[in-house]
């Protein structure tokens, strides 16, 4: 082989090298092509953390904005519509004008003055808005009926007597008086029962139960009339006995408990106390004299008695001994036989009468009076207002008032303290305003 043929197979081999090296270059080049990513600098970085906080910062605010806005106007949306259902069953358009406008004018005017005389007290506070709000439910119930009687019919025609109600509830205004009147002068936390405030606190507890037995007994002759004795009357009027018999007792003990003064002894000077007992010392010298005359006496002597003693012993046995002598058996007369039988039957039937009577004697006559007296006075304030609405609501008044406190005694006391209690109980004695207002509002004029 010449060098000719060698340098053209050398060319040849060196031009297919080059055309290998160049298709792998492409491929090579293709390839980073395709995985190549360019390096970012410090600057990028920074740029791109500001862009983005630029957009969530913009973007949160308006999302916070759109669903706040979202969620107002849905709750705003539900509580007129609430407010609207609340506005026509009350029939506020019908009494804004009065009632409300009474209500937020007082309301204005008191708030201040709680918060300056409570001094930050809770149980304070929520006293004098607990008597507030009874007053005023007391308020609208008065003004539903004055302008019912002016309109002529109350309770649909119902009542007897429409003007004893007026009077009744008038009776619970002076009652509501009195209360804010003890709670101004012992203090509004404490309940009247725990306090030693003596004569003057259980003097108000009196008048405010005379109060309330008297407003009870006006509703009863209201609403049923006075009783009568005739055949055909109906024994609802009767009820009216039960709060006028619990007054009775109410005042009968006020008084027992709590005697008048004597005039004499208000009239004339120095201590009441001293004055008695100047009047009791010449009757105690009297008695020290008489007991000094009877020890002065001369004693009996002893022999004489004891001779008499046996004398009048031997007499005895031989009087005795006569009798028997002169006594012989006789047959028994069956005459005094049935006397004897007849007599022992009487005196086995007292006998038992006597035991009936002292076991019924020996029960706690005082405490079942109170009870039935208190019940049956329950009762009638119920059944009246019962026969004048025949609305279920009417029963939620003695609940309140009554039922409530017990439950509370029973289940709360001793696991509160006596701030949290007495604040759930003057909870209960609004809510029995709240309904009462709600039956007078409702059905003083029918619609």
């Amino acid at each position: 082989m010449n060098e000719c043929e060698l340098y053209q197979q050398f060319l040849n081999l060196s031009q297919v090298l080059t055309n290998q090296l160049t298709v792998s270059a492409a491929i090579l080049i293709m390839s980073w092509s395709l995985f190549y990513e360019e390096p970012s600098s410090w600057t990028g970085a920074v740029a791109d953390v500001c862009s983005t906080i630029v957009s969530y910062g913009v973007e949160i605010p308006w999302c916070v904005c759109q669903q706040s806005w979202t969620l107002f106007s849905f709750v705003s949306e539900y509580a007129a519509l609430v407010w609207a259902v609340v506005y026509s069953a009350l029939r506020l358009e019908e009494w804004w004008c009065t009632e409300l406008s009474i209500f937020t004018s007082c309301l204005a005017l008191n708030v201040p003055m709680w918060f300056r005389h409570s001094r930050g007290d809770l149980f304070v506070f929520h006293s004098m808005l607990s008597l507030f709000l009874a007053g005023m439910a007391w308020m609208g119930c008065f003004l539903e009926t004055a302008s019912g009687l002016q309109g002529g019919v109350v309770f649909g025609g119902k009542l007897f007597y429409p003007s004893l109600a007026l009077f009744a509830l008038a009776f619970q205004g002076c009652r509501m008086v009195l209360i804010n009147l003890e709670k101004e002068l012992f203090g509004y936390k404490t309940p009247a029962s725990d306090k030693d405030n003596g004569k003057v606190t259980k003097a108000i507890c009196a008048f405010t139960n005379f109060l309330r037995c008297e407003s009870i007994f006006f509703f009863a002759l209201a609403a049923f009339g006075l009783p009568k004795l005739e055949q055909d009357t109906e024994l609802q009027p009767w009820l009216c006995l039960f709060p006028f018999f619990a007054l009775w007792k109410s005042v009968n003990d006020y008084f027992a408990a709590y005697p008048p003064v004597p005039q004499d002894a208000a009239k004339a000077n120095g201590d009441i106390a001293q004055q008695q007992k100047t009047a009791e010392a010449p009757a105690a010298a009297a008695k020290n004299d008489a007991k000094a005359a009877d020890a002065k006496k001369p004693a009996a002597e002893p022999a004489k008695k004891d001779d008499k003693s046996k004398a009048a012993a031997e007499e005895k046995k031989d009087d005795e001994k006569k009798e028997g002598e002169e006594k012989k058996p006789s047959a028994p007369n069956p005459l005094s036989r049935l006397v004897g039988l007849v007599t022992y039957a009487v005196c086995a039937v007292l006998g038992a009468a006597r035991s009936a009577y002292a076991r019924v004697a020996a029960l706690p006559w005082e405490l079942i009076t109170d009870v039935s007296l208190r019940l049956g006075t329950v009762f009638t304030a119920t059944w009246v207002f019962w026969t004048l609405t025949e609305d279920p609501a009417v029963l939620g008044v003695p609940f309140f008032v009554h039922f409530a406190p017990l439950l509370l005694d029973r289940f709360v006391r001793g696991r509160v303290s006596k701030d949290w209690e007495h604040l759930l109980k003057e909870t209960c004695l609004v809510a029995a305003a709240g309904v009462q207002y709600y039956i007078f509002k409702t059905n003083v004029v029918q619609y």
